[in-house]
């Protein structure tokens, strides 16, 4: 044995033991830990600085509530002022209450996100990313047909504009592959006169 575990202090609770320990194991065994870790309400385990153990505190926290459709008392929380129903009525609420409908004038769908219906928020999505150009039908048609300097098809095009400030509009669109869009870009060719 090593001589720090022979050795023994006074220790708080007045009796020698240990001088790693702050109370000996009798005292911590014994009456200090039933006042330190017993709860009054019902003599089951607590944590020492807590007035109760959790269920406890879960019981003085909970009332009696009456339900706002069958009338019948159901436990809630003290600090809870929204819980109006008791869990069968909860539920069936839930089932029958009308859906909110899109907020988009003439829609009549029902609510997906952002408080639209799910068409509509796609395209609100899609307009807060800048990604406006999916919303043109005439500009993905013209993405689809092929290529109006090299004919190429095999996949869909891009589309480039003929004037830059008039944007994608009918008769301002040209649909190139993706190697010809670039040389015309970079002004190494000369743009294809049609356009759709």
């Amino acid at each position: 044995m090593s001589a720090s575990r022979t050795h023994k202090r006074v220790l708080a609770c007045g009796h020698e033991g240990d001088p790693r320990s702050k109370v000996c194991r009798t005292c911590f065994e014994g009456p200090l830990r039933e006042v330190n870790f017993i709860c009054p309400d019902c003599s089951g385990k607590k944590s020492r600085n807590a007035e109760v153990c959790r269920p406890c505190r879960a019981k003085r926290d909970t009332i009696m509530r009456p339900c706002q459709d069958c009338g019948h008392a159901f436990p809630a929380k003290l600090r809870s002022a929204k819980t109006l129903r008791c869990r069968p009525c909860a539920d069936l609420w839930k089932q029958n209450r009308p859906k909110p409908r899109c907020t988009i004038e003439g829609c009549n769908e029902p609510q997906r996100k952002w408080k639209r219906c799910g068409k509509h928020a796609v395209m609100y999505y899609r307009a807060l990313h800048g990604r406006t150009d999916l919303k043109n039908p005439v500009k993905r048609n013209v993405g689809q047909m092929p290529c109006a300097r090299c004919g190429w098809h095999e996949a869909s095009v891009d589309v480039d504009r003929a004037i830059p400030e008039l944007g994608y509009v009918t008769g301002n669109m040209i649909p190139l592959c993706p190697n010809c869009h670039r040389l015309v870009t970079f002004g190494l060719v000369s743009r294809p006169d049609i356009r759709l």
